[in-house]
């Protein structure tokens, strides 16, 4: 894709939300590439990814719970490979085909997060009935169903995950 979008300066588009992940990671393949990609803002990811499959632009950067449905096979390209999508392009490694734009922005991630000054005994409690759940068999075959990986740790865990994202994007 990014020879193509090298040899094709402003031909190619792509959709996303202006302001979120998706919108960050196609400006972070534009700069990683070197391409000039036209950004075609969207009111959200499910018009963009309509639009895509229509052929009226050439790719989004969605998160894999939104894309897992549509893309099964070759075709889908993805942060990372994954047990539910083993045929999907990498954006880390140009082998086999695959996009190779390495570094490429960390994954979306999802927690809970509580006001500053928290009582520690508070947060370890939640941060428990969390990681109950998330062990539960019904929530994880549903998240396994969406392409989410569940990740049971602690609140000291979560937080250097934020702060590494965070180095990883002021980068």
């Amino acid at each position: 894709m990014s020879r193509y979008a090298k040899a094709n300066p402003g031909k190619l588009k792509y959709g996303a939300p202006p302001g979120i992940y998706t919108h960050f990671a196609g400006e972070y393949f534009k700069t990683m590439t070197g391409t000039d990609i036209l950004f075609v803002p969207y009111k959200g990811g499910a018009p963009a990814l309509t639009d895509v499959l229509g052929g009226h632009i050439d790719m989004v950067f969605g998160n894999k719970s939104t894309l897992l449905a549509q893309f099964k096979g070759p075709e889908a390209e993805g942060a990372r490979r994954d047990q539910q999508n083993s045929l999907a392009r990498t954006a880390a490694n140009a082998d086999h085909g695959e996009v190779g734009v390495s570094g490429f922005p960390p994954e979306v991630i999802f927690g809970l997060l509580a006001p500053a000054g928290t009582p520690a005994t508070i947060v370890q409690k939640l941060n428990d009935a969390i990681d109950d759940g998330l062990r539960s068999t019904e929530i994880r075959a549903n998240l396994d169903a969406i392409g989410v990986e569940a990740r049971i740790g602690t609140a000291e865990e979560f937080a250097a995950t934020l702060d590494e994202q965070a180095r990883q994007w002021k980068a």
